[in-house]
């Protein structure tokens, strides 16, 4: 379970927990940690570009997914904004790079 912070370090619980990736985005809620997008040679097709996350409880020590159904599309280097009660997603570095911006955005409401 969560501690108290000091010296050494928690691990964190494997069940749940998402895929390795980079270019995603991370924020806080003060009370979750959200991971959203990013690439990863683990994530499905889309030349490894993620279109899942997960939520991360420290009071419970826990890795909830995200819904996907009304997510915006996959994406990596994209920003991510926690706008003090939803995660709002936006933009999108991968898709301009191949000449095919996408439009589309979305929020993540807990």
């Amino acid at each position: 379970m969560y501690g108290p912070l000091g010296d050494g370090w928690l691990a964190m619980p494997p069940e749940g927990t998402p895929k390795a990736r980079g270019s995603h985005t991370a924020v806080s809620t003060g009370s979750r940690m959200i991971i959203w997008g990013g690439t990863s040679p683990n994530c499905g097709s889309g030349g490894g570009v993620c279109s899942d996350g997960a939520a991360y409880d420290p009071a419970t020590d826990t890795w909830a997914p995200l819904r996907t159904e009304g997510a915006p599309s996959a994406r990596s280097e994209h920003m991510g904004l926690w706008t003090g009660n939803a995660l709002f997603i936006s933009g999108e570095a991968w898709g301009r790079r191949l000449g095919c911006p996408l439009s589309d955005g979305a929020l993540w409401v807990p």
